[in-house]
């Protein structure tokens, strides 16, 4: 088997090599029947890279393997899902229809955090141009789903809530529709002291001051922890001196008071 793991670790290579044989001799080791399953995506996993051609001849196997995600492939979980969105993120054409269902289906809670705190790592890298790519193509339907709990049963947690709020600096292209999504979210009070701080720091207040403010507002709804907030204040009195509705001045100004 240990001869398997670094087969399955080449196998984009032995694919372009040879694609018959890998076809024949190596793919099947990622099968769920196979004696070498958790070997071969233990070896892929840890040193293997996707391309076009083995992602396609992958994607089966794929969504085989992500029922084992909490079993057998539990000691790479974080490893599996980085793949596993790379898969539905670049080389599948409909990422909701399919991919994300089985995804979620049966999953841990903790396996739904680590996918929104993996597409967080994901966006940080892309240019504009990508995030209205994948905002269209399959992240906006993606989120308006997880608001109303889809997959059936995949309830959205407080988790996993604070990794997608986590989502909102990296997506300057379509900042006011993902505000617009991230406000119908519950509220919970925050944990993540990057947040406000990044939109502080950040050029987007001024950009998009009112949405700004409905993100503070909705999130100033639960605790307020100080090491959270720390950065609230400077960007709410930046944000009074803008261009916003007189209602939203009056709620920030009470925000603003029960900082700590």
């Amino acid at each position: 088997r240990l001869g398997r793991t670094i087969l399955a670790s080449n196998v984009a290579f032995l694919l372009t090599v040879d694609e018959v044989w890998t076809k024949k001799n190596v793919l099947p080791l990622f099968d769920l029947a196979s004696y070498s399953f958790q070997a071969a995506w233990d070896g892929f996993l840890n040193w293997g890279n996707l391309n076009p051609a083995l992602a396609e001849a992958m994607a089966d196997l794929f969504l085989k393997a992500v029922e084992r995600l909490d079993s057998d492939l539990s000691g790479q979980r974080d490893r599996f899902i980085k793949y596993y969105i790379s898969m539905l993120a670049y080389f599948v054409e409909d990422p909701i229809g399919q991919w994300i269902p089985k995804f979620f289906q049966g999953r841990s809670q903790e396996a739904k955090n680590h996918f929104a705190l993996e597409v967080r790592y994901y966006l940080s890298a892309l240019d504009e141009a990508m995030q209205r790519e994948w905002w269209k193509r399959w992240l906006k339907q993606y989120w308006e789903s997880r608001l109303q709990s889809v997959p059936a049963g995949a309830v959205l947690e407080a988790g996993e809530v604070e990794h997608m709020l986590g989502w909102l600096p990296h997506l300057t292209a379509v900042f006011p529709e993902a505000v617009d999504l991230a406000v119908q979210m519950p509220s919970i009070p925050l944990q993540n002291y990057h947040l406000i701080h990044q939109l502080e720091t950040g050029d987007l207040w001024q950009k998009y001051p009112e949405e700004i403010a409905k993100l503070l507002i909705h999130w100033g709804k639960c605790d307020l922890r100080e090491d959270v907030w720390y950065s609230g204040a400077q960007l709410i009195d930046k944000l009074l001196q803008s261009d916003i509705s007189p209602e939203l001045k009056q709620k920030l100004k009470e925000l603003r008071v029960r900082l700590p």
